[in-house]
């Protein structure tokens, strides 16, 4: 946004405007530094298996290809959640595949069946089945399935224990 836009617009006060333009800085969307998505990859890489605790995944160059495509809307935090999933659904020492947000947000969500009074039963079931899918694509391991779901350890093993599910059916 251009900040003196903003002010003529009266959407900023001038004074606050002087207040942080000591130094201005331009810092281009990341679609126009495309050269910087891979030095970016790699890191985001490293950050997501030392919190995750696995090995660093190894990206092919069709996902890299593919990662240098994509037009990055939500600029480097967008690809850094994108690394996020494809770390934490990494199998056999390679990342899991690009999705982009509208895509991965568009394949999490859960659609509940009609009916009177099964509001409780559905919402239940379709819970079990996404723990179970999680279990499923983490092999088990609940750290990975935790994020995988966007919950806590704690309510994933809660939830766990809710429908007796066994971390090592899974692994």
């Amino acid at each position: 946004m251009d900040l003196s836009q903003a002010v003529r617009q009266g959407l900023m006060r001038e004074d606050f405007f002087h207040r942080i333009m000591v130094l201005p800085i331009r810092v281009p969307a990341l679609r126009e530094r495309l050269e910087d998505i891979p030095l970016l990859v790699s890191h985001f890489l490293r950050q997501a298996a030392d919190r995750n605790g696995i090995p660093v995944p190894r990206i092919s160059e069709e996902t890299l290809d593919a990662l240098m495509r994509y037009s990055w809307p939500g600029n480097v935090r967008e690809l850094k959640h994108a690394i996020e999933r494809m770390v934490i659904t990494s199998r056999d020492g390679w990342a899991g595949p690009f999705q982009n947000t509208e895509d991965a947000t568009s394949s999490r969500l859960l659609s509940v069946p009609p009916g009177a009074g099964r509001l409780k039963d559905a919402l239940e079931a379709t819970e079990k089945q996404a723990i179970i899918e999680g279990l499923k694509v983490n092999d088990g391991e609940v750290s990975a399935t935790a994020l995988y779901l966007g919950i806590s350890r704690r309510a994933l093993y809660e939830r766990m224990k809710k429908y007796e599910l066994e971390r090592s059916d899974f692994g």
